[in-house]
């Protein structure tokens, strides 16, 4: 017998991995979830530190230079205090008449060391219109000490003054000077104007000089005023530090601002001051918190940490519907086609319950895999018997062999047989026995006997020796009847078969009139069973076979309702794995006597007289399946139950009698 095996090629993860190295997808996506975010981080590190940062950078900056600024403005109000301080001093009537006359009241009321104090102002000089010193002196007003002022100094703010008291056309309200001037007493506030009525006609009488040092106490008033700190610096009278030489450098016409980053938490931001002469005069540095550098960077800190824990989590959340919505049902179907390829169980099915594409893929596998089914049983079935057609046919072409010579020496028997005038024999003996025969006639009756006497043994003598020639053609004949045997027992493919699925096949060679007023009862749990490597074919023909039997008991009872039930379950131990179905029925039950010659063969306890092969067959098969079977019965009318042990291990399946 030749079965065909059209199972799917075993190759195992490891094999794969040998033929070629395999990637899972699992490994991919978490690559390209890796290599994504570690380009996200790029880009978004990039942006931060290219774009947010120098943007935070820029407001900095700007807000050093409205600081700075803050400063600048802070001293040109100063400035320009002193300038309204000094047009109220030059446009009034009685400084007017105090340069016509010098008059000592005016010196005694208005020019004492405590309205130095007052107006914060450290120089007054009043001149006449020849520029020509009418009176002037200098206090600190801190402790009203006098200060020295070389004529040198004021020579310089004179000569920078080139007003024309004779022109009548010139705006003298507008003619004031006012800035920074230094000097060799030190940098100072200055403001100069013409001395006029306070009607604003007339040509000026003289030159009023009022001027504010530019102090420590000074700065640090400013500095309370502006609450940014800053210091000054006046060029070309003090040696510069190389920083300060470098910012120096730096600022221009085009640049009035030098801002310098510094180690610390505070930004140096550098700018000019020019004197009345268009010159600069005074650097001015502000020390700058880094207070919007310094929310940058903690934004920025704060954004990357946000985004790291933002990446992370949507990683994870990634991975986790990636895992469940491909990887996992992919893994599942490559491990279904790797079982299919391994145990060839072509009855498993993946039962995926999705409506995506994988689904889809899944249900075509197992529509692929049912076809692929289908076709092996046929396969099966068509190799199998082709192969017992091709054995009976052999068997019958050498019984035939054999018998041909057996036949020709029965006919030869036959003849002598009717030679040997057995009819006249007989004829000659009632002829004899009658009596009514003369002497000679008897004697001839007698030596006729005696002749035939001696003719039939010659014939049974050649008879017996005919008979010795055909026990050789019928040995041959037994010979072949065993090879029948043993090839009926050869060795059969065994593929995956469903439980479940195979009684239900089974149920379907059972005649249809057994089956009527007869309750089936199938355990669910059937379903739930691995499924088992065996001989369908076989299989199928043992649980028909004793279904069948069960339900002629049950047609044979007294019982109106019949009941078969059909359970299993699976047995381990050390030594066996199986198996273990049973049929249950309420037929008339089987005597004890009988149960003992159940299986053998021509034994049978049907009213019918049956012959009996049904159960021997199935004995016979199920121990070629290196199986088991034996029934149990309480007695007559109490029903009776078959126990079928299937093994559950990997092997061939032997002793398959058909």
């Amino acid at each position: 017998m030749v079965f065909v095996d059209y199972g799917f090629s075993r190759i195992t993860e490891g094999e794969q991995t040998r033929k070629g190295k395999n990637v899972s997808i699992r490994r991919k996506i978490a690559f390209i979830l890796i290599l994504v975010l570690l380009l996200y981080f790029g880009l978004n590190f990039g942006i931060q530190k290219l774009v947010i940062y120098p943007s935070f950078v820029s407001m900095q900056q700007d807000e050093a230079h409205k600081n700075l600024l803050r400063c600048v403005e802070a001293m040109n109000r100063e400035v320009h205090h002193l300038d309204t301080l000094m047009r109220d001093w030059a446009f009034w009537d009685d400084t007017v008449q105090f340069i016509n006359d010098t008059n000592q009241e005016y010196i005694d009321s208005c020019l004492l060391p405590e309205t130095y104090s007052q107006n914060r102002t450290n120089l007054f000089y009043f001149f006449d219109s020849n520029k020509k010193l009418v009176w002037g002196k200098a206090y600190d007003i801190t402790d009203l000490r006098p200060i020295n002022v070389p004529q040198s100094c004021l020579d310089k703010f004179l000569n920078s003054l080139n007003y024309d008291f004779e022109n009548k056309e010139t705006n003298w309200v507008d003619s004031p000077v006012t800035g920074i001037v230094k000097s060799e007493i030190g940098p100072m506030f200055v403001a100069v104007g013409p001395i006029i009525p306070s009607n604003l006609e007339g040509s000026p009488v003289g030159i009023l000089l009022m001027a504010r040092l530019i102090t420590p106490e000074i700065v640090k008033h400013l500095v309370e005023q502006t609450q940014v700190e800053f210091k000054i610096w006046e060029l070309g009278e003090e040696e510069l530090s190389d920083r300060l030489n470098v910012a120096l450098n730096q600022i221009s016409d085009q640049n009035p601002y030098f801002i310098e980053d510094t180690d610390t938490d505070l930004l140096l931001d550098y700018t000019t001051l020019k004197d009345i002469y268009g010159k600069p005069a005074l650097l001015v540095q502000a020390y700058i918190p880094k207070k919007i550098m310094q929310q940058g960077t903690n934004t920025i800190r704060y954004a990357r940490v946000s985004s790291i824990v933002g990446s992370i989590i949507i990683l994870v959340v990634l991975t986790i519907l990636l895992q469940r919505t491909i990887v996992t049902p992919l893994k599942r179907l490559k491990n279904h086609a790797i079982h299919l390829g391994n145990t060839n169980d072509l009855s498993a099915r993946i039962q995926m319950k999705r409506r995506d594409e994988i689904g889809t893929l899944a249900q075509e596998f197992d529509n692929m895999v049912k076809r692929l089914e289908d076709t092996h049983k046929k396969l099966l079935e068509q190799s199998y018997y082709t192969g017992m057609a091709d054995i009976a046919s052999g068997t019958l072409h050498n019984i035939r062999n054999a018998l041909t010579p057996v036949a020709a020496q029965l006919c030869m028997i036959r003849e002598e047989l009717h030679n040997a005038s057995l009819e006249k024999i007989d004829m000659a003996c009632r002829e004899l026995e009658q009596g009514n025969a003369s002497p000679e006639r008897n004697s001839e009756l007698a030596n006729f006997i005696e002749t035939a006497h001696k003719d039939l043994l010659h014939v049974a003598k050649d008879i017996y020796s005919q008979l010795d020639e055909i026990q050789h053609p019928i040995a041959n004949v037994e010979k072949i009847l065993v090879r029948q045997d043993e090839f009926s027992r050869a060795s059969g493919t065994g593929e995956m078969l469903n439980l479940s699925d195979l009684i239900k096949d089974s149920l379907t060679l059972v005649p249809d009139r057994l089956m009527k007023q007869v309750v089936l009862d199938v355990s669910p749990s059937i379903k739930n069973l691995p499924a088992i490597n065996s001989h369908r074919i076989s299989l199928l023909q043992i649980f028909s076979n004793v279904i069948t039997n069960a339900l002629e008991s049950i047609e044979g009872s007294s019982q109106k309702f019949g009941r078969i039930t059909i359970s299993a379950s699976e047995e381990r131990n050390d030594t066996n794995h199986s198996i273990h179905i049973l049929v249950e029925d309420n037929g008339r039950g089987i005597e004890a006597d009988a149960l003992q010659h159940l299986f053998e063969r021509e034994f049978s306890t049907k009213p019918n007289g049956c012959s009996g092969i049904g159960l021997h067959w199935c004995a016979n098969t199920i121990i070629g399946l290196q199986g088991n079977i034996y029934a149990r019965s309480d007695g007559p009318g109490k029903g009776a139950r078959v126990h079928i042990l299937i093994p559950m291990k990997d092997q061939k399946v032997t002793n398959i009698r058909d």
